[in-house]
């Protein structure tokens, strides 16, 4: 994962130099570097007062990192959890020798520990995963690239990602925007001069002949500024091909967000049309609700009617009138019971 410490480093830079450029770019109270081999530049972070650690696969480095920082440094996995929030985390070469979905996993662990990462990137990827996939999954977890930070200070290679509490449209068209206004404006600046340098040319071209010295220094001066011409060319080149990349991954990012954003508006009208549909359906369970109430408030009506009735039965039956009747009403009886028997 890490470069031996005999390599030169991926930054570009010493790790003196480099931690002085990160503290001077981002001013970080906490730093975790992934990938920090022998511990260097961790070490070097913390002479100038930052609270730096660092993990590495091999356990190796560890072993031949300084006493000072070995107790600061960890064997551990990219893709592995590690505890600890930090105000920048740094995976340089550190996702190179892993599969896409150990890229992944490593980079949800790492931005959920800062909101700033720096990662090392290369034209054709990271490792196995390609940079606009890269960029796709750092943006799924709210991480988007900054167009700013560290530029003219960090190597070329090296890409800034700030979080975003939750990216937009609008957050990716500013992004894009503000690396397309700056490739511009140094494309323009690097075009004048090369009109600076042809105006030179002619002028020297134009100027009568000279001594021999001073023919030479002439010359020398032609071959500086061809040189320098040629390499303002190729500059001028090489931004205009990473301008066309930028509009052409910019161009991708507005489609694909216009897509989601079309498909959550289908998925809405479809669940607005789920809610009537439920509202209809219980508006009509209300209805019959409200019938059936209707009834039992008349069933339970006609029930107390016959509240108390086997009381008043009983109170008839024994009472002295009661007796009475039945007393006088025996003769009657009898006859038409011997009238019955009679027929």
């Amino acid at each position: 994962m890490a470069a031996p410490a005999h390599q030169e480093s991926p930054f570009g830079a010493s790790p003196g130099e480099l931690a002085a450029r990160l503290v001077r770019v981002f001013h970080p109270a906490s730093v975790l570097e992934v990938g920090c081999g022998d511990g260097s530049l961790v070490e070097a972070l913390r002479t100038m007062g930052v609270d730096a650690a660092g993990t590495d696969v091999d356990e190796r480095a560890w072993r031949d990192a300084s006493a000072d920082v070995r107790e600061h440094l960890h064997v551990a996995r990219p893709d592995e959890p590690h505890e600890g929030k930090y105000e920048l985390v740094l995976a340089v070469d550190a996702l190179e020798d892993l599969a896409p979905d150990e890229v992944e996993s490593a980079v949800r662990h790492l931005t959920s520990m800062t909101g700033r990462l720096v990662v090392g990137t290369a034209p054709g990827g990271v490792g196995t995963v390609a940079v606009e996939d890269l960029a796709a999954l750092l943006a799924t977890c709210g991480f988007l690239r900054s167009p700013t930070s560290g530029v003219g200070l960090l190597p070329d290679h090296l890409a800034v990602y700030e979080a975003h509490p939750a990216p937009t449209l609008v957050d990716v068209v500013q992004s894009s925007e503000r690396t397309i206004f700056r490739q511009q404006r140094e494309l323009h600046e690097l075009r004048s001069r090369v009109d600076e340098l042809e105006t030179d040319l002619a002028s020297v071209a134009a100027a009568p002949p000279a001594r021999p010295e001073e023919l030479r220094a002439l010359e020398d001066q032609l071959d500086a500024a061809l040189a320098e011409r040629d390499h303002a060319h190729k500059v001028v080149a090489e931004q205009a091909a990473e301008l066309t990349e930028l509009n052409e991954r910019y161009g991708e990012q507005v489609a694909r967000l216009s897509a989601d954003a079309e498909a959550s508006r289908s998925e809405l009208h479809e669940r607005r049309l789920e809610v009537l549909r439920l509202r209809d359906r219980v508006i009509g369970r209300e209805e019959e609700l409200g019938t059936a109430l209707g009834r039992l408030a008349e069933a339970e009506s006609e029930l107390s009617s016959y509240t108390g009735l086997p009381e008043r039965y009983h109170e008839v039956v024994h009472s002295t009138t009661w007796r009475l009747m039945w007393r006088i009403m025996t003769p009657y009886r009898k006859i038409r019971e011997r009238t019955g028997a009679a027929g």
